[in-house]
C-alpha cells in the first residue's frame, strides 16, 4: 500500500485486498462457492462473494470511533438502540455460522465476528449490557481515555467467555452437520489491545497486542505441517498446499506495528512479539 495515501484511502485499499483474496479465488476456480458472514463493520466489509449472509453494514470506524468519543450521538434511547443491533449482529454472525455445514456443495466461508473486541455489550452468560456514553468501536488507549483499566478488564473477559461459547457450539455444529469433514481455521487479529498505545509504539506491550488465537481443525496429516509460531499469513500456505498441491512456499513470519496517524508505515516488532528463549 503506497505510504502517501491518506489514512482513510490507505484503508480502503486494505479493504480491498480482502475482499478480492486470492484464497476465495483459488477455490472458486475449484468450483467452491464463496460465502461472506459480516460483521456489519464497514472496514471488513466483502462485496465479492457469491452469498453474503448477515448483511448489515455500519458507520466505518472512524465515523463510529468519532461518534462515540463526544458528546454527539448522545440521546439513552438511540444509545441502547445501537447497542441492540450490535448484539443482534455479533449473534447472527455464530447462528449463520451453524447451518454452513448443513448446505449443498463445497464452500469457502469466511465469518468475521467484531468480539470480544470493543464495546462490550455482553455479559458472561449471554445477558446484555450497555456501557456508558454512545456506542464506539475504539479499544487500546482510546478506550481507556473513558473507562477504567478494571473495566476494561472486567468487560473483555465477561464478553470473551460468552462468545467462547458461541463459537464452541458454531463449530460443533458444523462438525455434526457436514457430510465431508469440513476444515476450520479460528483465529483473532489481535490481542485485547488493554495495553496498546495508537500514538507510541514504545508505550505499547506488543506482545499482549499480538498474541491471538489461532486454532486448527484439520486432517491428521496436514496437522505435522503446522507449527507454534505459525502466523495467519502462512495458515492457508500450509492448507492449500497439503490439500490441492498448491505450489506455495512459506513466508516468513512477522509481525509489524503502526500508529494510527500512519497506519501503513510498518515497524517490525517480530522479535518482541516471539517468546523468549530460556
Amino acid at each position: 500500500v503506497d505510504r502517501k495515501l491518506s489514512s482513510q484511502d490507505a484503508l480502503e485499499k486494505c479493504r480491498q485486498l480482502l475482499d478480492d483474496n486470492a484464497v476465495a479465488n483459488f477455490l472458486s476456480e475449484r468450483g467452491y462457492k464463496y460465502v461472506h458472514i459480516g460483521s456489519g463493520y464497514g472496514e471488513v466489509r466483502v462485496d465479492s462473494a457469491d452469498v453474503d449472509l448477515n448483511d448489515t453494514t455500519s458507520n466505518s470506524e472512524y465515523e463510529e470511533e468519532a461518534l462515540g468519543l463526544t458528546p454527539l450521538n448522545n440521546a439513552t434511547s438511540m444509545e441502547v438502540q445501537k447497542y441492540n443491533e450490535h448484539r443482534s449482529i455479533l449473534n447472527g454472525v455464530f447462528d449463520d455460522l451453524k447451518y454452513v455445514g448443513s448446505t449443498k456443495g463445497p464452500k469457502f466461508v469466511y465469518a468475521h465476528a467484531l468480539a470480544p473486541h470493543p464495546p462490550f455489550v455482553f455479559g458472561d452468560q449471554g445477558e446484555p449490557v450497555n456501557p456508558k456514553g454512545s456506542l464506539t468501536f475504539a479499544d487500546g488507549s482510546w478506550l481507556l481515555n473513558n473507562i477504567s483499566r478494571e473495566d476494561y478488564i472486567r468487560g473483555y473477559t465477561n464478553q470473551l467467555k460468552y462468545i467462547n461459547t458461541k463459537i464452541l457450539d458454531a463449530v460443533k455444529r458444523i462438525i455434526s452437520s457436514s457430510k465431508k469433514p469440513p476444515i476450520i481455521i479460528v483465529q483473532g487479529d489481535h490481542g485485547s489491545r488493554m495495553n496498546m498505545d495508537w500514538d507510541y509504539l514504545e508505550r505499547t506491550d506488543v506482545r499482549e497486542v499480538f498474541g491471538i488465537l489461532n486454532a486448527y481443525y484439520v486432517p491428521d496429516y496436514l496437522r505435522k505441517d503446522l507449527y507454534d509460531s505459525i502466523t495467519p499469513i502462512n495458515s492457508f500456505r500450509v492448507i492449500l498446499h497439503d490439500i490441492f498441491g498448491a505450489k506455495l512456499t512459506k513466508l516468513p513470519d512477522r509481525s509489524y506495528y503502526s500508529t494510527s496517524s500512519e497506519p501503513v508505515n510498518f515497524k517490525d516488532v517480530t522479535d518482541s512479539v516471539s517468546p523468549k528463549k530460556h
